[in-house]
């Protein structure tokens, strides 16, 4: 009888560490899915980024470049308005 209660004991120690095992790997795969969201979410920020960097630096142009011509006294007439006053309205 104790070595049909050591087997027993052996096969359930078996079954708890491929539990356990089973675990950790549905676990890591979890943490690598959450990794990767993560991931594409910091991509989506920095594109989203770039695309503010790159509208500032066109409407700093034509703002520059309309204070150049108002400086020069050649200032657009209210009927064709400069790119900067579009993007504005």
């Amino acid at each position: 009888m104790i070595r049909f209660e050591q087997a027993a004991a052996v096969v359930a120690l078996a079954d708890l560490i491929a539990k356990v095992r089973n675990d950790d790997v549905e676990r890591h795969n979890e943490h690598a899915t959450a990794i990767e969201q993560l991931s594409q979410g910091q991509m989506k920020i920095a594109q989203f980024t770039d695309g503010l960097a790159t509208q500032y630096g066109q409407l700093f142009k034509a703002l520059s470049n309309r204070l150049d011509a108002v400086e020069k006294g050649g200032a657009r007439s209210e009927r064709q308005p400069a790119p900067v006053d579009a993007a504005f309205n």
